[in-house]
């Protein structure tokens, strides 16, 4: 029987939620098509099902990133399926970078744990390769997040805005990317027209020297979550208490915009920035490693 690809609707959540019983996802009081709804609600927010007539054997869950420190990604937040339905998952995995080109991404990524070798040849064989390790730190967030201890005397923390563009791209080196205004200009725009998606400053004696990015993430599996794309604080403005201070407001925001949990990728090699993550916190997370798939050249 073809195999049919084509977005996941409501009356397939019940075979939705055998296939993550079977992947071990603990139980979610939501109720997947509510969960469904909301996914759907916001932009490039996509999820793909790999059918053979009725039998759902495969679905891929896509959302859309955009960041100020480079040009955006499409990342899976799923990606499950039947037993031996591995042609299926392919299908369904090709299909979701399909769509993720054609909307303007030019990359494709998807995260697995370090040791999943069986994973890894099958993305390979999808054409995937390995980005980079990393960890993935998390912290619960309860009702003290939402108010953020002050910042010390002469740090003020506040929202961006568009003529922030030329101090947030010279906090970029530090970062490790190169960012022109012009740059920085249009991917703050494109953050600004996403639902849930802000940046935050830090500035000490007029100066901005610091940013945070936070960004809600909607998910089929798992808990909606807050996730910080970006921190950075200039080289020579570090040790103020000025990276506490915006991870703080990043939980704020969070805490109001109804999420539970705040996350943020570190790369593996970051070991003082793993050991700053602890202490506001943040419990780190097995090795993981992203695996990535670049568009095709025009």
């Amino acid at each position: 029987m073809p195999l049919t690809l084509r977005s996941l609707q409501t009356q397939d959540c019940p075979q939705l939620a055998t296939l993550l019983a079977q992947d071990h996802w603990p139980p979610d009081p939501r109720p997947l098509p509510d969960r469904l709804d909301r996914l759907y609600a916001w932009p490039d927010q996509v999820a793909f099902a790999a059918l053979e007539g009725d039998a759902l054997l495969a679905v891929c869950q896509v959302q859309g990133v955009r960041l100020v420190a480079s040009d955006g990604y499409a990342m899976v937040q799923l990606l499950t399926m039947a037993p031996g339905a591995e042609q299926a998952q392919l299908a369904v995995l090709a299909h979701a970078k399909a769509w993720a080109f054609a909307a303007g991404y030019g990359r494709f990524r998807v995260r697995i744990d370090a040791g999943n070798d069986a994973a890894r040849t099958h993305l390979t064989a999808a054409g995937l390769g390995q980005h980079k390790a990393g960890y993935i730190f998390t912290r619960p967030l309860a009702a003290n997040a939402a108010t953020p201890p002050a910042p010390k005397p002469g740090v003020h923390i506040r929202p961006a805005h568009a003529g922030d563009a030329p101090a947030m791209a010279a906090l970029m080196p530090d970062l490790g990317y190169e960012s022109t205004p012009a740059d920085m200009a249009r991917r703050y725009a494109a953050i600004c027209a996403w639902p849930e998606n802000v940046v935050y400053l830090a500035e000490r004696e007029g100066a901005v020297v610091g940013l945070c990015q936070v960004q809600g993430t909607r998910v089929l599996a798992g808990p909606d979550h807050a996730e910080v794309q970006a921190l950075v604080v200039a080289e020579a403005q570090q040790g103020h208490g000025i990276g506490r201070a915006l991870l703080a407001q990043a939980a704020a925001w969070g805490w109001a915009q109804g999420y539970r949990d705040v996350r943020l990728g570190s790369g593996a090699h970051r070991t003082e920035a793993h050991l700053f993550y602890e202490g506001q916190g943040y419990r780190k997370l097995p090795l993981s490693h992203a695996l990535e798939q670049r568009a095709p050249a025009v």
